[in-house]
């Protein structure tokens, strides 16, 4: 499904040099590179009581600040009260505060840890919101209670504020690269929360904003920074190879694929079959004659459903 996938994609990717990390003989997959084990991300935990009370109706904005996206992996014991296939108590995750729209498949996630609807649990793909905020409604009835829910938000860090940070290390002897990796970091641990930015902030509110945090522990964070250079070099002369395994991306970065997982995604949106729904719509044949394309879920709505096509030509 990787193979069919990408090549699908884009006719173009196929030219892209030949990469050295990734050397599949005799196949499309060039110029591809193992994806950073350490990716620079906020995260934050959300969660209900455990179990939950009956009659609760809660509402809770999470934003990180500038984020191109927000990754949530519920945890593997969700569960929720769900009867003849019918959830009665669920989490909603709303575009905004309107709560109009909502983000994903299903406007009701919830039910049993392994035939419930829980995005990132018990090896369902993650929701990818393509914002940097949304909030999350939780629904409780009257009866019938259960573990209750809890997921892991992970966003990227915003390039913006943390060039913001840069001229707090100056004078450290840091280069300008060093400098922007520091103040990323700083606001991975703070969630993208920064004063200078006050009509934007992060939520829930971290114990400290990153341009305290960064001043708290610069030198610290300069410590480690120079361990890892010597740890890097030191595995450098050990010349010892990876393992060809896990998550790789194209050179653009637009596209990534688990070779563990068999999952493709496109712009952090996983790849799927056309629903039948829409791939046997007389429309839909009308613009794609042949074979049914691909397509990554963007927006779920109450009223309809938003999905991006990707066909080989277009």
């Amino acid at each position: 499904m990787v193979a069919t996938a990408l090549q699908r994609e884009t006719p173009a990717r196929a030219a892209l040099r030949t990469s050295e990390a990734f050397p599949l003989e005799g196949s499309a997959w060039k110029g591809w590179s193992l994806v950073d084990e350490n990716p620079l991300l906020c995260h934050t935990l959300v969660e209900s009581s455990h179990p939950y009370l009956p009659g609760e109706d809660t509402y809770e904005m999470v934003c990180f600040p500038g984020a191109k996206y927000i990754i949530l992996n519920f945890d593997s014991k969700c569960a929720t009260e769900e009867r003849s296939g019918e959830v009665y108590d669920y989490v909603t995750i709303y575009r905004d505060q309107s709560l109009t729209h909502y983000w994903g498949d299903t406007k009701r996630i919830g039910g049993s840890p392994d035939g419930g609807r829980w995005p990132g649990a018990n090896g369902k793909p993650p929701l990818i919101v393509p914002a940097d905020s949304f909030v999350i409604h939780f629904h409780s009835d009257a009866s019938l209670e259960d573990w209750g829910f809890r997921f892991t938000a992970y966003a990227p860090v915003d390039l913006q504020r943390a060039q913001a940070l840069v001229p707090q290390l100056d004078g450290t002897g840091l280069d300008d690269a060093d400098k922007l990796l520091l103040c990323q970091r700083a606001l991975a641990e703070c969630r993208n929360d920064l004063e200078d930015f006050d009509d934007r902030r992060a939520l829930p509110r971290p114990a400290t904003p990153a341009n305290i945090y960064l001043k708290d522990n610069a030198s610290r964070m300069m410590e480690a920074l120079s361990q890892e250079r010597k740890d890097a070099e030191k595995q450098k002369s050990a010349d010892v190879a990876k393992p060809i395994s896990g998550l790789f991306q194209d050179p653009s970065g637009g596209v990534q694929a688990n070779l563990q997982t068999g999952e493709v995604y496109l712009q952090n949106r996983m790849l799927m079959p056309t629903p039948a729904d829409i791939a046997t719509h007389e429309d839909f044949k009308t613009i794609f004659p042949s074979d049914t394309p691909f397509c990554a879920l963007v927006e779920g709505r109450t009223e309809r459903r938003c999905v991006s096509v990707v066909e080989e030509n277009r």
